[in-house]
């Protein structure tokens, strides 16, 4: 194709969409409403699992060494335990324990009951993923001077969070792909009855002789800029009352009441979502307009 035919096209593209820009304008907003839909369910999903991740972070299993373990040895099983690379282990000292118990509110006051009382030093490993836990349980038994009974270790509550995350990511990648089947339905016959509208000029131009992919063209340019500038104002609208929602609950109580101290930042996932946004309202706009045009150029 000239580049001179493909100017001529873009052209055309462009005036028949100004030129129609009622019908445009409606198909831009079943399409920017179906995004929008879309949208706040993947930003829903995406806190459920950030509210997963931040249980996940805090489960933690303390191996308790026997009394007499000196601090170099203590730190090999540390520099040990961390090089599994399940999580972050850290070292409670002998002393550090005796401060923790001491920063207790029943002790607030009564710190002199502990002086000279000693605690035996521990290593507490923070997983990763709450799958992790019984297999860093079954690597640290393996360490030479870990007793397996000094090993704490929620198992039950541990279990609890797995099948949580696990039914969390099914819920809500079924849940994604209806939408987004729904999305991709309602764009598509959108742009179908874009084209239906304009089914006559599609005939007379073929009867006087305009091949098909000179015909099809300015409206698969067409349903691009449909789409483009739908996702790009879905994406808009989605950030804007997003944020405005997240620091409003951020400033009341309602993030207390809801249990939720901290929420995913839109900036880390906006970038994913024009890309699901710019692949379904382009994507299904090329498809539902090419789709489209072929029935009405079978003259």
């Amino acid at each position: 194709m000239k580049l001179k035919t493909i100017k001529y096209l873009i052209k055309e593209g462009l005036a028949n969409t100004w030129k129609n820009k009622m019908m445009c304008l409606a198909s831009m907003g079943i399409v920017v409403a179906s995004l929008i839909i879309l949208g706040m369910f993947l930003l829903i999903g995406a806190n459920i699992t950030h509210v997963g991740e931040i249980i996940e972070s805090s489960l933690k299993i303390e191996v308790f060494l026997e009394s007499n373990t000196s601090e170099e040895k203590a730190r090999e099983i540390e520099a040990r335990i961390n090089r599994f690379n399940l999580g972050e282990a850290k070292l409670i000292t002998k002393e550090e324990a005796v401060n923790r118990l001491k920063s207790r509110d029943m002790f607030k006051g009564r710190e002199e009951l502990l002086e000279g009382y000693v605690l035996p030093p521990s290593v507490v490993l923070s997983l990763k993923k709450a799958e992790y836990g019984d297999r860093a349980v079954e690597q640290i038994k393996g360490i030479p001077g870990i007793v397996p009974d000094n090993i704490k270790y929620n198992k039950v509550v541990i279990e609890k969070v797995v099948r949580f995350m696990n039914i969390i990511r099914i819920v809500s990648l079924v849940v994604l792909v209806l939408l987004s089947v729904t999305a991709v339905f309602i764009i598509s016959n959108t742009i179908k009855l874009t084209v239906f509208a304009r089914r006559k000029e599609i005939g007379i131009m073929k009867y006087i002789g305009a091949t098909d992919g000179f015909i099809s063209w300015p409206f698969i340019i067409e349903s691009i800029l449909i789409g483009a500038i739908a996702s790009l104002a879905a994406l808009f609208i989605v950030s804007n009352g997003y944020n405005v929602l997240m620091n409003y609950v951020m400033s009341t109580n309602a993030s207390e009441e809801l249990g939720m101290t901290s929420f995913v930042g839109f900036n880390t996932i906006s970038n994913k979502l024009l890309l699901i946004y710019m692949a379904i309202g382009i994507g299904m706009g090329c498809f539902g307009s090419a789709i489209s045009i072929r029935k009405y150029l079978r003259v």
